[in-house]
């Protein structure tokens, strides 16, 4: 699976999101205050791809039987067994109803959870 790219931002996250919704750029979405809580990818090795990333994030690896899981604040990147290697879904809390979604080769499951 090919590793991470990030973009460091010269500001904090909540700054940076203010001055977006200032700008108009990010907008209220009719689905709810949507987020993303969990990236779930589908690996042949999760314990392996999971190491790799937890030492480029400078993260911790839980590990809970098969499933290997990286928490980032109140976000986690979790490592299941699959043949796809690459993200297979996105869980994001904050809908106003439950939905479940595919665009492409993404899952996203859409919760009522804050």
């Amino acid at each position: 699976m090919p590793a991470p790219f990030f973009i460091q931002w010269s500001e904090d996250d909540d700054k940076r999101r203010e001055d977006l919704k200032k700008q108009g750029l990010i907008k209220f979405h009719p689905a709810g205050d949507l987020f993303v809580k969990q990236a779930i990818f589908n690996v042949s090795d999760p314990e392996e791809a999971a190491k790799q990333w937890s030492a480029l994030l400078q993260a911790e690896v839980v590990s809970e039987g098969d499933t290997y899981t990286i928490n980032i604040g109140n976000k986690q990147l979790v490592f299941t067994a699959g043949v796809e290697n690459r993200l297979f879904k996105l869980i994001f809390h904050g809908a106003k109803q439950p939905e479940k979604l595919q665009l492409g080769q993404i899952r996203f499951d859409l919760l009522d959870k804050k």
